[in-house]
């Protein structure tokens, strides 16, 4: 009969079985519908495979299970064969993995590659944004260490000293001299300057310039949602001379 010479190992000889069922003879379906009825059940036989079975075909790893990394199947199972991302990636689809396939790869979780990312991209575009800053003609300059970044009031003692905390941006450097100039000048505004040598607005308008979008710049120069939105009024006036 057919069904005893039937042997489905796999889902996919179940279901290459019921493609075909529309060419058997109106006879063999009436004769599997009866062998059906007297087994009970159609199923897929199953297999026992041993942990040991598995192995990266590369470098000989021992594997927990098969994956899904790209071309290369399989789930490496030990420390030493993260460094099969190298082959991994050889294998793979234009030299690229998802962020899931990483995270199986190297153990760590799709919100930490997804940080590392967007890290790197914003390190590649501040790279950008100085790099113009460099060609066009603008004021550049450089904070005194011990001053007050706004009025430039000596405080050096008080930061060596300890003033109030909130009036310190970094220990013994830099800092406010009163709550006044601290509201004239805010933590963000001083952070962008010091980093790219300029007006925070000349930055920002060389940034939107390029990037075009508000919520890039944002990201950009680690700002509340908004900023540049609000400011984008100014930043137009001071594309003009870039």
């Amino acid at each position: 009969m057919l069904l005893e010479a039937l042997k489905l190992e796999t889902v996919g000889d179940v279901n290459n079985f019921f493609a075909d069922w529309y060419n058997f003879s109106e006879k063999t379906r009436l004769e599997t519908i009866r062998k059906l009825k007297e087994f009970g059940s159609l199923s897929v036989v199953s297999k026992t495979v041993s942990r040991d079975d598995f192995q990266c075909p590369t470098n000989k790893f021992s594997l927990a299970r098969p994956c899904s990394l790209g071309e290369c199947h399989y789930f490496i199972d030990s420390f030493e064969g993260r460094n099969c991302l190298i082959n991994c990636l050889t294998r793979a689809k234009n030299n690229r993995l998802s962020n899931v396939e990483i995270s199986h790869l190297l153990k760590i979780s799709p919100s930490d590659i997804n940080s590392i990312n967007n890290q790197s991209i914003n390190k590649i575009r501040k790279a950008v944004i100085k790099e113009k800053l460099e060609r066009v003609h603008i004021s550049r300059f450089s904070y005194l260490d011990g001053h007050c970044v706004t009025c430039e009031t000596n405080i050096i003692n008080e930061l060596e000293m300890g003033m109030q905390q909130d009036l310190i941006i970094e220990y013994g450097k830099h800092g406010w001299c009163s709550i006044a100039c601290k509201k004239e000048k805010p933590k963000w505004q001083f952070l962008i300057e010091k980093e790219f040598g300029c007006h925070y607005e000349d930055a920002l308008t060389v940034a939107y310039t390029i990037y075009r979008r508000p919520e890039i710049v944002d990201d950009i120069f680690n700002l509340n949602s908004g900023v540049t939105l609000s400011l984008r009024t100014k930043l137009r006036k001071r594309m003009v001379s870039f």
